[in-house]
């Protein structure tokens, strides 16, 4: 009778291992976007370095903004001011200017181009890269061709790295695929899904919040062929929510807790 509950007992977590296997774990700007969770702040070098290092992280999530000559630098604000040493918008900047630049940080850290990550040593990982294609300070749309031709350069170099487009403008959709890269859009719900479609938008795959979806919406979008992303949670029990919804990825603050609930 023991032994019967033993294997039982291991049956039942093997079982409860194997659920979530096929979800994979990003962290979210790197090791994730609040401080508090974070040992280095969002999009640094450091803290990409670090998620990537972390055993059973398949990828990150990264910010991107277009310099004002055409460099593509990490960055989540739309603003430098509350967060860094520096002002203004990294669309109104020279990267000279950026090079100077570094957080509000313990560690300093700071900005980096997507040119100088290590890309190399990231062989099998995938970035999602969040395309800031807004420019706050002159409220008008950024040079997206001079992004992707940018983008283009680099991401030419390092086929073992799979980078795939996020993004929150379908006008941009297109020009992106035109040049061979998957685009992900982010909905507010799936209640846009048909009007996209109607209008001639077909993404290989959704990005939706945790609380802006179910079950139900990420079985329909998966039957449909596309790829599933959910974001925008901070703790084990959102966390357990959305690995209960079976997407493809999740996109997280805590990527620690993030494995425990996986495993």
């Amino acid at each position: 009778m023991r032994f019967k509950l033993i294997v039982l007992i291991a049956l039942l977590f093997s079982c409860r291992k194997d659920k979530y296997s096929s979800v994979s774990i990003f962290g979210h700007a790197g090791n994730g976007m609040t401080i508090q969770n974070s040992i280095y702040h969002d999009n640094s070098l450091e803290s990409i370095q670090f998620a990537l290092e972390t055993e059973g992280v398949f990828g990150v999530e990264i910010d991107v903004q277009l310099s004002k000559d055409g460099d593509l630098w990490l960055f989540h604000d739309g603003h430098l001011d509350a967060e860094t040493n520096s002002t203004g918008c990294i669309s109104e900047k020279l990267s000279e200017e950026l090079l100077d630049v570094h957080y509000k940080t313990i560690n300093k850290e700071r900005l980096v181009q997507l040119r100088d990550l290590p890309l190399n040593s990231f062989s099998g990982k995938t970035l999602l890269i969040d395309v800031k294609y807004f420019n706050d300070c002159a409220g008008e749309d950024i040079d997206v061709p001079v992004f992707i031709n940018e983008l283009e350069s680099i991401t030419a170099n390092f086929p073992q790295v799979n980078f795939v487009i996020l993004s929150k403008s379908k006008y941009w959709v297109s020009a992106f695929q035109n040049v061979g890269f998957e685009v992900y859009y982010e909905m507010e719900s799936l209640s846009e899904y048909e009007s996209l479609i109607s209008s001639g938008i077909h993404c290989e795959g959704f990005i939706l919040k945790n609380s802006s979806c179910s079950v139900d919406d990420v079985a329909f979008l998966r039957q449909n062929d596309k790829k599933v992303i959910i974001f925008d949670m901070r703790a084990p029990k959102p966390i357990r929510q959305a690995l209960k919804k079976m997407p493809d990825g999740i996109i997280t603050d805590d990527i620690g807790a993030a494995l425990i609930e996986k495993n």
